[in-house]
């Protein structure tokens, strides 16, 4: 009896080995499927995100060539201005000078007028005084 004790303790045990085995094997396919399905879809965010990279490297490729376009056009408007800044500056130096020979002329006429006007208020106190004395040596010889 006690080998038939000892063969069903130890049938027992290999029934539970097995059934340990069965089911260790069993939790690894079901991780292995659970690992199979994250992988899966790994591989499609991956497949999406190289999509999206590839569109977003068309896009910034097409918006840096119409930022070389642009800047190349405000490369040349800003010479432009440069051009238009420097006739202005050119423009503004004859308009200073024409300017100053107005002012010159001006000052010129303006002492000049002054002049005759003094020349004539001078005349014309001299006629007062002249017309005064008439009118003074008149009144004594008709007295």
């Amino acid at each position: 009896m006690p080998i038939e004790h000892s063969l069903l303790i130890i049938a027992a045990a290999v029934v539970i080995a097995v059934c340990a085995v069965i089911i260790t094997l069993r939790m690894l396919v079901l991780r292995l499927s659970v690992i199979m399905r994250r992988t899966t879809e790994m591989q499609r965010d991956l497949n999406r995100l190289a999509t999206e990279c590839s569109t977003l490297i068309e896009t910034t490729d097409y918006t840096v060539k119409e930022i070389g376009k642009t800047v190349s056009a405000v490369n040349h408007v800003a010479e432009a201005a440069k051009t238009i800044g420097q006739s202005m500056e050119q423009t503004a130096v004859s308009v200073r000078k024409v300017s100053d020979k107005f002012a010159k002329r001006a000052t010129m006429y303006v002492e000049k007028e002054n002049k005759q006007l003094d020349d004539m208020m001078q005349w014309a106190e001299l006629a007062m005084s002249a017309w005064q004395l008439w009118q003074d040596g008149r009144t004594k010889s008709e007295k």
